[in-house]
């Protein structure tokens, strides 16, 4: 955090480590020099208001005329204008927490003569963290096209396990995904969330591990993997089923990953499609079967 306008820190309060709430003065600069730009802009504006109502008389009179009045309205609105900005360089010389959270790093010292916009501490909203994962592009191009976050959260279950807490995971979900690759590496960034538990300390910089349970292949259908075959050439199959007449006939498929004891099918079936999930070394093109109860 920085302040927006540049002076001397004549108070700093706040300790590194100390937990704050939105609101809390975190540091404040010498305010005398503002202070007096905005009695100067104050007292003009008071002059230039009284100049306008006077002018505004006047022309209602028809002594002066509508050019005037145009300047002396001109001039009011530069004098509000003025003011509003001195009252704001006033109040930028309060800094205060945008929310509460835990102060890290104090980097100025009290006393100090700082710039506009140097940083002088750092503050961490730990309510919530992220944690960035970058992705290969091939595994990245599985994501299919359309697939919406809340579809990624719920296929792939994603878990953060940090480093110094072992055996323990906790739920996370995606965030953000970076559509442009890391032009050295080739990965796509990807930001996931996590609510840290209140019974443990959890800092940014740690160092996580996330863990993906699915697969990258959102919006694939999934079966049975014991109901995926191979034929002669050990190309994947699996029995389509006939709705009229219960007839099967052998079908190509293309599987993806595993997940549990089913597997993605990337291709080769479609939604409706009913296929034999038991006995399927047993079948033979054009057997009529029966659902199992």
């Amino acid at each position: 955090m920085a302040f927006e306008v540049p002076g001397r820190i004549i108070s700093f309060p706040i300790t590194e480590g100390q937990r704050v709430t939105k609101g809390t003065l975190l540091a404040k600069l010498d305010p005398r020099d503002f202070q007096t730009i905005l009695d100067s802009a104050t007292a003009d504006l008071n002059a230039a208001r009284a100049d306008y109502e006077r002018s505004r008389q006047l022309y209602e009179n028809n002594t002066i005329s509508r050019r005037d009045l145009d300047v002396a309205r001109r001039n009011f609105e530069v004098a509000k204008a003025n003011t509003r900005s001195a009252k704001k360089a006033v109040d930028d010389t309060r800094l205060v927490a945008p929310f509460s959270g835990l102060i890290a790093r104090k980097i100025a010292d009290n006393f100090q003569n700082i710039q506009a916009k140097q940083p002088i501490l750092v503050i961490h909203d730990d309510s919530s963290l992220e944690m960035l994962v970058d992705i290969p592009e091939q595994d990245y191009a599985r994501i299919r096209k359309g697939t919406s976050l809340a579809q990624l959260n719920q296929t792939l279950n994603p878990q953060i396990s940090v480093s110094s807490l072992p055996g323990q995971s906790f739920k996370a979900e995606f965030k953000e995904t970076a559509t442009t690759a890391d032009p050295i590496t080739r990965t796509f960034e990807i930001t996931f969330g996590f609510v840290p538990p209140k019974e443990n300390t959890i800092l940014p910089g740690m160092t996580a591990r996330l863990k993906l349970s699915g697969t990258m292949d959102q919006g694939a259908p999934m079966i049975p993997a014991k109901a995926v075959f191979a034929d002669q050439a050990k190309n994947g199959m699996v029995w389509l089923i006939d709705p009229d007449t219960k007839k099967v006939k052998q079908h190509p498929v293309k599987v993806g990953a595993m997940s549990g004891t089913n597997v993605f099918v990337i291709k080769g079936l479609k939604t409706g499609d009913i296929i034999a999930i038991s006995g399927v070394h047993q079948l033979r093109d054009g057997m009529t079967i029966r659902k199992y109860k």
